[in-house]
Formats: C-alpha cells, structure tokens, sequence
C-alpha cells in the first residue's frame, strides 16, 4: 500500500512534485493572477529550497517565516550540491554559464527528481530538468 510519498534520485521519501522558484515566489507575493491559479492547483504538492529562499529574501520585504511557515523548504544536501557542481561543469564546458542561485536550484531540482515552478527562461537551457512554465 503506498503512502503518497514517491522517491527521489537521492533515495529520500517525499511529498512534493514540485520545486518553487524565486520567479515564482515573488510573482505570488505579489498575487500575480497566473501564479495563484497555479498555487491553487500545485499548493499542497510544492516546496522550495533555501536558495531560493534567499534570493527572495532580497528582493521582498514581507514577513517570509510566516509566509513558509506552512511550505516545505528543503535544505542543501550533499547531493543537491554535487548535482549542481554537475549542472556547472555541463555549462561551463559549453561556454553558456548560469547565475549561482540559477545552478544551485537546478541542482536540487534534479537530485530530487522535482519539477521547477518558474517563468524565468534561463532554466531552459538545463537539459534534464523538468519544468512548469506559467
């Protein structure tokens, strides 16, 4: 009998499908109408990660402990960082580098086999990363 939980390329039980970005978090801050039709469908099957809780933290002055204190935010993990360091060298062979935080989160993407939840274009260019566009 399954518990809803699927794995991940890390070995990790888990709960959501999707990976938030900043992009996406700053449009629902703001109540961006595409972004909360979206949260409405996705909501309880979403996370984020701390790099994009950081980069959000720049860029908005709201209360964000209280705004996740109800999300999941996933940690950095080893795995997350070494996916990322692959996510570098891929881009860096090529000559077509990616901003840190762009990286990073195309790190935790794809170690846990998530789909990024973003409108920022720059992550077209990381192959094997799953994303949702709005």
């Amino acid at each position: 009998m399954s518990d809803g939980k699927r794995s991940s390329k890390s070995g990790c039980s888990r709960m959501s499908e999707f990976l938030l970005d900043t992009s996406y978090l700053i449009d629902l801050v703001y109540a961006d109408d595409d972004a909360v039709a979206l949260h409405e469908e996705i909501g309880g099957m979403a996370a984020t990660a701390t790099p994009c809780l950081y980069e959000l933290a720049k860029f908005v002055e709201s209360d964000l402990e209280e705004l996740f204190a109800a999300r999941e935010v996933l940690s950095l993990t080893p795995s997350d960082a070494t996916e990322a360091g692959r996510v570098y060298r891929e881009h860096h062979d090529a000559g077509d580098l990616l901003g840190e935080m762009d990286t990073l989160i195309s790190g935790v993407a794809r170690s846990r086999d998530l789909t990024l939840v973003t409108r920022d274009d720059d992550f077209k260019r990381v192959s094997d990363l799953d994303c949702r566009y709005y």
